[in-house]
């Protein structure tokens, strides 16, 4: 399969385009679960951190676009970076960034296994879930930065080297993509016999069988949107490339990012608070009217 160049122009495009949308759909999360939290309504901090990487990796869209040219980032030739190579460093940020992400998403499938059924007055501690997410994300940089693998790869500033991706890369996020579907099916499994043999009468169990279902959404956004910077990985790797795959791997984060808003803006418990907060606005301007005659 032959590579397909794409203009500097294109390139921008789509990196910016990619970077804006990340953004404001992680700004958005990030910025109503503030105002969510204080209500008491929420418990999905994993959804905030897991926006948080989103929103940062957005930010490395209009790094690179602003440097193209400079950096000649997508040529066909994989030469891996120095270290005074700015490429090197933006791979660097980028791997560490998007290793985060995954593995927030491991972490909110493994999280739906191991706490159902559970009832939402029994807090869970939350650093396990921490510990694993920035040591894993923090040795798989620093084994890169070590051995040199940032540079100017395939789809822009990132791992450089094709035996590296597959150590460091393909590998560890096919297996979070197993291992989160294998969950999700499981997870669908049980909440059906817990619904047929009407387990969830209790209106706490009502609550957290609903907040497992939400989390399972974001789960399945994370399943299916891999699938395709996989695949581009996997060619990469067997040398077979095409560059608008490679796009679509650089804005993967982005398209999950908008999905996970979408999932967000449309729980009903949401929406319920945002008509809340609405009405609450209309009777307070109403005694301020009031109060003014």
């Amino acid at each position: 399969m032959s590579s397909v160049l794409v203009s500097p122009l294109t390139q921008r495009i789509i990196l910016f385009t990619g970077g804006a949308v990340g953004m404001a759909a992680s700004l958005f999360i990030l910025v109503t679960y503030g105002k969510y939290r204080a209500s008491g309504r929420t418990r999905n901090r994993m959804v905030f951190f897991l926006s948080l990487c989103d929103f940062l990796f957005a930010m490395k869209f209009f790094i690179t676009a602003c440097l193209i040219g400079h950096l000649e980032q997508f040529s066909p030739n994989h030469i891996t970076s120095t270290y005074d190579d700015p490429c090197f460093w933006i791979g660097a940020y980028a791997n560490f960034i998007a290793t985060a992400s995954r593995s927030w998403n491991m972490m909110i499938s493994i999280r739906l296994l191991r706490t159902f059924p559970a009832r939402s007055d029994v807090k869970q501690s939350g650093w396990p879930y921490h510990a694993f997410v920035w040591t894993y994300a923090s040795l798989n940089t620093a084994v890169l930065i070590g051995l040199k693998g940032f540079g100017k790869g395939h789809s822009g500033c990132w791992i450089a080297d094709k035996n590296y991706i597959l150590i460091f890369s393909i590998a560890p996020t096919m297996l979070f993509l197993i291992l989160s579907f294998a969950i999700m099916i499981v997870m669908h499994v049980r909440i059906k016999r817990a619904t047929r043999d009407r387990l969830t009468s209790d209106a706490l169990v009502q609550k957290e069988l609903y907040f497992r279902v939400q989390l399972m959404k974001f789960t399945l956004v994370f399943v299916v949107i891999w699938i395709t910077p996989i695949v581009t990985e996997m060619l990469h790797y067997f040398g077979l490339e095409y560059n608008p795959l490679s796009f679509m791997r650089l804005v993967s984060l982005s398209i999950q990012s908008l999905l996970n808003s979408l999932v967000w803006a449309t729980s009903p418990n949401f929406i319920k608070f945002i008509k809340a907060g609405i009405n609450s606005r209309e009777e307070t301007t109403g005694l301020l009217h009031t109060s003014s005659l």
